[in-house]
């Protein structure tokens, strides 16, 4: 070590935590940027990845539902005229009867139905096929909660429709109460709204349960975790390794920017080489956020590798090295005059 008077001042940690965060802000910005262009230009590919999103979308609109878990239909919108019944009451009815259990002389034109419907499922404890489950019946009975026999009816939003004797017809799905209709158009209780909302997202959300879906979802998820992996491996390299490789004394663009260097603990310039294991933490971090897919696992990680870093640089009172800097034996200092 140089005698007295040092030669270089240690570089603070707030100066040393604003250049990190300026290398991992241009790292990620440019990671998710590159892999949100390259999975748009992959997914129009003629692949498995394409084929897996083509069929997820068909799926999905084949069975008339939104294009998510959760219902894009607004209260304004619920209740909009459609046919005989209106269009939430349309929408799953469909799904139930027509789409889950494979109704294809039903399905409209172009539409596709359950490739499941003669599978074996449970439905309240009991073996059945979809086929054999979602009737007409089965709806107005448990999707619209439409009393059976001398049942007591749970709430007055739907009712049964009549037939020329001005009996209950149940062959047919139920509809709104006349009592919320006036003119043809709907007048729904906020409680009649927040039921049907529901009912729709347990519709949604049995539709994404199904086999071929989660199928789909996982060929489309493995490819973006792929992508995203990918990207943030490279620009870790190149703003990690690389540049500090070809710039002067191990710089990186967050040390150019706030005017850092590193030196050996002996104050004498570095060996390039010796930049090299510096990055390894960062390069590593990628590798381990794509092949430990657990988000809890990931937070852990991360958060210990950040506690880490900042005993090892309170605890380290002369030359506040952290992991990286004992890896490739190097220490952060302010740049001088002359530098």
């Amino acid at each position: 070590m140089i005698e007295n008077p040092r030669k270089y001042q240690n570089a603070p940690f707030l100066t040393r935590f604003l250049a990190g965060i300026i290398d991992f802000g241009i790292v990620l910005f440019l990671s998710v940027f590159s892999s949100m262009f390259i999975y748009s230009g992959v997914s129009k590919g003629k692949n498995k990845l394409n084929d897996a999103i083509t069929s997820q979308i068909l799926h999905v609109n084949s069975s008339h539902l939104a294009d998510d878990k959760q219902a894009s239909y607004t209260s304004d919108n619920y209740f909009d005229k459609k046919d005989d019944n209106y269009l939430i009451i349309s929408s799953l009815s469909y799904f139930y009867t027509v789409y889950l259990a494979g109704d294809e002389a039903k399905a409209s034109y172009g539409d596709v139905v359950s490739p499941n419907a003669d599978a074996e499922i449970t439905v309240n404890d009991e073996k059945t096929t979809a086929r054999t489950c979602y009737t007409v019946a089965w709806f107005n009975a448990n999707v619209l909660q439409l009393p059976v026999g001398e049942q007591v009816a749970k709430h007055d939003y739907f009712m049964y429709q009549k037939n020329e004797l001005n009996e209950n017809d149940y062959s047919k799905i139920g509809k709104i109460s006349e009592k919320y209709v006036q003119d043809g158009v709907v007048n729904a209780s906020d409680e009649m709204v927040s039921f049907i909302y529901e009912q729709y997202k347990i519709a949604a959300d049995l539709l994404f349960d199904q086999n071929y879906m989660v199928e789909y979802q996982n060929t489309i998820d493995k490819t973006q975790a792929l992508i995203t992996m990918l990207c943030r491996l490279t620009y870790v390299v190149i703003f990690y390794e690389i540049l500090p490789l070809c710039l002067v004394r191990g710089k990186s663009l967050g040390k150019l920017c706030m005017r850092l260097s590193l030196v050996q603990p002996n104050e004498e310039p570095i060996k390039r080489w010796q930049t090299i294991p510096r990055g390894l933490i960062m390069t590593v971090l990628p590798l381990y956020l794509y092949f430990v897919n657990h988000i809890i696992l990931q937070l852990v990680f991360v958060l210990a590798l950040l506690i880490t870093l900042i005993v090892l640089y309170a605890t380290d009172k002369k030359q506040h090295k952290v992991l990286h800097d004992l890896i490739s034996q190097t220490i952060v200092i302010e740049d001088v005059k002359g530098m």
